[in-house]
């Protein structure tokens, strides 16, 4: 995972995979997500969505097909496999 430089000081980060496709884009702050999150596919297109606090899911996630249909809005707590969302703050 590579980090792109924050879109203005302190505020949204873009993470990028290894052939520079966006991976995700949100915030950090201290150190931890904070705020609302976006995935990506490599192709492009929203894989999911939700919001974290301190580092950790909270609220309605949103899950997407490839053509931008809404497969699911459920609490964060209803996704199994949210603990691969959680990633440490990326290194200037």
């Amino acid at each position: 995972m590579m980090r792109n430089a924050a879109i203005g000081a302190g505020s949204i980060e873009e993470l990028r995979r290894a052939d520079g496709s966006l991976m995700a884009r949100g915030r950090f702050v201290e150190g931890r997500q904070n705020g609302y999150w976006e995935w990506f596919r490599g192709d492009g297109s929203v894989k999911r969505t939700g919001y974290f606090h301190s580092g950790k899911p909270i609220s309605v996630w949103t899950e997407f097909d490839a053509n931008g249909r809404v497969l699911r809005n459920a609490p964060a707590d209803a996704f199994a496999d949210l603990t691969h969302y959680i990633i440490d703050a990326p290194h200037a």
